[in-house]
């Protein structure tokens, strides 16, 4: 990913931010002529602005034919929201787009230069800071530093699909098994943060953990959907006598990975496991009143323990400011 670093002092030479992006052959960027010219971005809009709603100016520009131009666009995605727009340029290779800024705090959006048929041809990052009290409208941006384009593997738009397929397969799990999606979002999510930080650095290590980890997920996620399918091949237990059955899997599970915690002397886990073996207390009490919806929440809580149990035995620290966090994004 191509960084360009915005000054937040006024500029004493100039007022827009230039970058030439030298063209690079990819294997998910298969360009009938071989490699894509080299490019460059030049943005105009200001940096630094108090007011949200925002447009974020530039043109594209190339040395090659102008005709690898038309029909050309620059997508351009919040790394804050995530929401995605695409700005098409025109004939001299100018764009304009509105956006709406996040308020009190420094926006960087990705921007993804793409040819007539939608193929990335370089990608950069800009902030733009939006701030009440800021400096004044107007100001322009410099190039402080640019950082040559990653070629990591998987391509970064396959891993976005890897992501997609992911949040895809939880909001079918979570309708499945009456569970609130966002509990199944949070591993995706944070698995995709530190994946655009190794993507950032060029880091392959951590950037195949972070795909690993997905695939992982997606089996974990296929497995849930099919647990709550209904099995008509095999006899049908009486509700009670399902809801022991579950009960029995679910507590064995917890003592595995309770004893693994202890085992590695992982005490930051520990709170959780007993905050989670707090709710299962009343399930034999439960068991003949309402033995479906035991069945339910020893399914929810299973799911609970799993992460704890990826968190456990893929997860990494990472030394980030005054401390760590879990690769596997515990919140």
């Amino acid at each position: 990913m191509i960084h360009l670093l915005l000054d937040r002092q006024q500029p004493k030479d100039t007022d827009s931010a230039s970058l030439s992006i030298p063209g690079s052959r990819a294997a998910e960027m298969p360009f009938k002529e071989g490699e894509p010219p080299a490019l460059e971005l030049q943005v105009t809009s200001p940096a630094n602005v108090r007011d949200a709603a925002y447009t974020l100016i530039g043109t594209v520009r190339t040395e090659a034919d102008a005709s690898w131009l038309e029909g050309s666009s620059v997508r351009i995605r919040s790394l804050i929201t995530g929401l995605t727009d695409e700005a098409f340029l025109d004939g001299g290779g100018s764009f304009a787009q509105d956006l709406e800024l996040q308020p009190e705090t420094d926006n960087s959006l990705e921007l993804t230069v793409c040819d007539g048929v939608g193929r990335e041809a370089a990608r950069l990052v800009v902030t733009i800071r939006c701030q009440s009290a800021g400096p004044a409208l107007g100001q322009g941006v410099s190039q402080k530093q640019t950082v040559a384009q990653p070629s990591l593997d998987p391509p970064w738009p396959r891993f976005a699909q890897l992501v997609r397929r992911c949040l895809d397969l939880a909001v079918e799990a979570a309708t499945a098994l009456g569970l609130a999606r966002e509990e199944l979002f949070e591993h995706v999510h944070a698995q995709e943060r530190y994946a655009e930080q190794a993507y950032e650095e060029n880091n392959q290590v951590l950037y195949q953990e972070c795909r690993e980890n997905l695939e992982k997920y997606v089996g974990y996620l296929d497995q849930l959907k099919r647990d709550a399918l209904p099995r008509p091949a095999a006899p049908q237990l009486p509700p009670e006598e399902e809801a022991k059955d579950s009960v029995a899997r679910f507590r064995d599970y917890l003592a595995t990975v309770w004893k693994q915690v202890r085992a590695k002397q992982r005490i930051d886990l520990e709170p959780r496991l007993t905050e989670i073996a707090g709710q299962a207390r009343g399930f034999t009490q439960r068991m003949k009143s309402e033995p479906t919806a035991v069945v339910r929440d020893a399914r929810r809580l299973g799911a609970e323990v799993h992460k704890i149990e990826e968190q456990l035995t893929q997860g990494r620290r990472q030394s980030t400011g005054g401390g760590a966090e879990l690769l596997e994004g515990s919140s």
